[in-house]
């Protein structure tokens, strides 16, 4: 499959902001988006800033085009915290568009900011020298949630820069591309949290694409990768230059250019850093809240609690799998480097691990399935039984959700804590009901009860429902 052009993406990154969308998606069914936009029909639209006539000719520019018009919106995967808008919503809003030929990848856009007070305490945190933000924990769990693999993921101003902590959070396989539109890049404490293999995964799987005037791409946009972005100049003026980080400028575009190394003077770049790296950012974002509107009751009680939790989650991750890598090169080089490539065959006896737990587990296959790896049996990718196929003895799970935050109070648990404030330390029991191996190849086959189901391969990643991402780090062969 391929992906969407970037005229097509920021397209529906436009879309989504639209204030009345959320009404017309069926919680329980689908909608084509060409659908969609017939039953918004031609009355009064609003949302980013836009006039009704601009709205008329970005929808126009959805429909006029015959592969954006067939994509589908599951009900079940359009996310809108913000339905009823109210100060005890975090206002993420996130879809999922796919192709019913098949010819598109799976397709994830993030809303940005929309005006109202309880999202801008998230929205300067990338600015605020923190590693993660409660809407970055929220848009992994989608993601997750989501079981799919190959994604494509976009979103203009905050909504690009979710995409974009996604390309460094997430394996690739499970991503496959971010485009950021005038999206806040990450700050440095962020990056410093990653490894180096994040980090570079990352950075080549992001893509930017800015109005060379827009004031907010510029100011928070210091650390790119200059080979994946792009810019360009709309054809209108506006007497207010914040109109230019609206979404839908790109229809405006005469063309775009990537961007140079320098493109950015020095003085600018330095300014760039300091205000993405200065801890008060995040107070006067929500001082800033607080004149749009009363602080939430979210906000008020979780936000520093998930900063915290992440925090010390990536500094434990981090170093954890530091020494994991040690121990297997120091013991068995060989086997890592001639038969634990990314894909190759997973067969019984694999190493696994979870990103929230602490301990090694290990993945077994009672009876083959017909097809062995020097004479090892191959586990497809059903094979996803706890106790059976997924086997972790006397570990421990830190995982953090969204929803283990209930009655975490502000400041309550220090940075400092070995547990992560937040999670729920608890044996590691793995719950994979439901879900199947992601990232695997169509051209590696197990054939069971007549049906053709794909290998695991070293590359796959498997969903565990308490949040975590199951890994594997031996293929066993």
């Amino acid at each position: 499959m391929g992906s969407l052009t970037h005229e097509q993406t920021m397209a529906l990154n436009t879309l989504i902001y639209h204030e009345r969308m959320a009404d017309h998606i069926p919680r329980n069914g689908s909608i084509t988006v060409g659908d969609l936009i017939v039953d918004l029909g031609n009355r009064n639209h609003s949302g980013a800033e836009m006039s009704n006539d601009d709205w008329n000719r970005a929808l126009s520019f959805v429909v006029s085009d015959p592969v954006l018009s067939s994509l589908t919106i599951n009900g079940s995967n359009f996310s809108d915290d913000s339905r009823n808008n109210t100060n005890q919503t975090t206002g993420f809003r996130a879809m999922t568009v796919t192709d019913p030929r098949g010819n598109v990848n799976p397709t994830v856009i993030f809303r940005g900011s929309v005006g109202y007070g309880h999202q801008w305490h998230d929205n300067f945190s990338p600015a605020s020298g923190v590693t993660i933000s409660p809407h970055m924990v929220m848009a992994r769990e989608y993601i997750l949630r989501l079981g799919m693999a190959n994604i494509d993921v976009s979103g203009h101003s905050k909504g690009g820069n979710l995409a974009e902590a996604m390309a460094f959070l997430l394996p690739p396989g499970m991503i496959n591309r971010a485009i950021s539109q005038s999206g806040q890049n990450q700050s440095d404490a962020f990056l410093a949290a990653l490894t180096q293999m994040q980090r570079d995964n990352g950075f080549s799987r992001t893509f930017l694409f800015n109005e060379w005037r827009d004031p907010i791409a510029m100011i928070f946009a210091h650390n790119m990768n200059a080979a994946n972005t792009f810019f360009f100049v709309a054809d209108i003026d506006f007497n207010n230059v914040l109109f230019y980080h609206r979404p839908d400028l790109f229809l405006y575009a005469n063309g775009f250019w990537r961007a140079d190394a320098n493109y950015l003077s020095l003085d600018d770049k330095n300014l760039a850093r300091l205000l993405n790296n200065l801890p008060e950012w995040a107070w006067i974002g929500r001082l800033f809240a607080n004149i749009l509107g009363d602080p939430p009751h979210w906000c008020a009680r979780f936000y520093w609690a998930v900063l915290q939790a992440n925090n010390v989650y990536l500094d434990l991750l981090a170093r954890r799998l530091a020494r994991l890598s040690n121990l297997l090169a120091q013991f068995c080089p060989v086997m890592l480097e001639k038969y634990n490539a990314e894909d190759s065959e997973v067969v019984d006896g694999a190493i696994i691990f979870c990103d929230y737990g602490d301990a090694l587990g290990e993945l077994r296959l009672a009876s083959s399935h017909g097809r062995t790896t020097r004479g090892r049996p191959v586990l497809a990718a059903t094979d996803t039984t706890v106790g059976v196929n997924i086997i972790f003895e006397d570990g421990k799970c830190f995982g953090l959700s969204w929803n283990h935050l209930e009655g975490v109070g502000l400041g309550e648990t220090p940075l400092s804590s070995t547990v992560p404030p937040g999670s729920i330390e608890k044996n590691c029991i793995p719950d994979t009901d439901g879900n199947e191996w992601l990232i695997t190849d169509d051209d590696k086959t197990i054939s069971i009860g007549g049906a053709s189901v794909n290998a695991v391969l070293r590359k796959s990643v498997l969903v565990c429902n308490n949040g975590g991402i199951i890994q594997i780090v031996l293929s066993g062969q």
